[in-house]
C-alpha cells in the first residue's frame, strides 16, 4: 500500500485525484491509532530531554516538537551533520507523520522556532536521536559552533572526510 502511495505522490504530485484516492485500500483504524500513539511517544521523550535547556512546545497528536533558540538555522544544520556523523535517520522537511524524524525552520511572529517532526522509531532509536537533539542544542546555546556550518569538514569534531582525500 505505502509503496503505491509514494508512486503516486511522484507521478501525480501530493494531490491525488479523488478516483485515485479511492483506488488505494482503507488503511486499519487501530493501525493509524498506533502509528499516531508512536509519534506521541516519541514527541513526548524528546520534550523531556530538552526540558531544562531551552523553551521547548509540544503538539502531541502529531508528535511536533517546536523549540525556541536564537540560531534555528545552525541548530538545524548541526543537528542534520551530527545524525550523518552518527548514522541516525534524521532528514529535513515539513511534513509529519512519516516513518523518520524531520526538521526544519518554522517562522512565527516571535521569531523562528526549530520543528521536529517526529517518526516512528523505535524507543532505543528515538532515545538516541534525543540525545542528538540534545547535544547539538547545548553545543549552539554555548555559541561552541560558528556560522560555518555549511562545511562540515572544517568543523571540529565532525571530520567526515579523511585529509587525504582532499588533495
Amino acid at each position: 500500500m505505502w509503496h503505491r502511495l509514494e508512486t503516486l505522490r511522484g507521478t501525480n504530485g501530493t494531490n491525488i485525484n479523488p478516483y485515485n484516492a479511492r483506488l488505494l485500500p482503507e488503511v486499519p483504524r487501530h493501525f493509524l491509532l498506533r502509528r499516531l500513539a508512536r509519534h506521541r511517544r516519541n514527541a513526548f521523550l524528546l520534550v523531556d530531554q530538552l526540558r531544562g535547556l531551552c523553551d521547548v512546545s509540544c503538539v502531541g497528536y502529531g508528535g511536533l516538537v517546536f523549540i525556541k533558540s536564537g540560531f534555528p538555522e545552525e541548530l538545524k544544520d548541526l543537528i542534520t551533520y551530527l545524525a550523518l556523523s552518527r548514522k541516525l535517520s534524521i532528514t529535513e522537511g515539513t511534513s509529519f507523520g512519516f516513518n523518520m524524524t524531520r526538521v526544519c525552520i518554522a517562522d512565527q511572529e516571535d521569531g523562528a522556532y526549530l520543528q521536529i517532526a517526529c517518526g516512528t522509531e523505535n524507543i532505543h532509536h528515538f532515545s538516541e536521536i534525543a540525545n542528538l537533539i540534545r547535544d547539538a542544542l547545548k553545543a549552539v546555546e554555548s555559541r561552541k559552533i560558528q556560522s560555518s556550518l555549511r562545511y562540515p569538514m572544517f568543523f571540529p569534531g565532525l571530520f567526515f572526510m579523511q585529509k587525504s582525500q582532499f588533495r
